[in-house]
């Protein structure tokens, strides 16, 4: 908490294309190597379950990954305190 307000101090671009995935359920493409990882790291850091399947190029319009919406739903909360 800083000021009466939540503040996280994390990469912005990854913490975006999280925050985008978890809306969507779909797993962005990536300019580069640097970002992807990133991006899984940020997954990673929030404990975000993620299974990792076979990508298949023909159909880059699919979601390449699959996440249970449901999982946020129930697992994210902030308690009465702010934490």
């Amino acid at each position: 908490m800083h000021n009466g307000r939540v503040f996280i101090d994390r990469n912005g671009e990854a913490f975006n294309l999280m925050l985008s995935f978890l809306r969507t359920g779909k797993v962005p493409f990536f300019e580069n190597q640097t970002t992807e990882s990133a991006f899984y790291d940020e997954l990673d850091f929030w404990m975000v379950p993620v299974e990792r399947g076979p990508i298949d190029v023909g159909e880059m319009n699919q979601t390449r990954q699959q996440f249970d919406p449901e999982w946020c739903a129930s697992t994210l909360t902030i308690s009465e305190n702010g934490s």
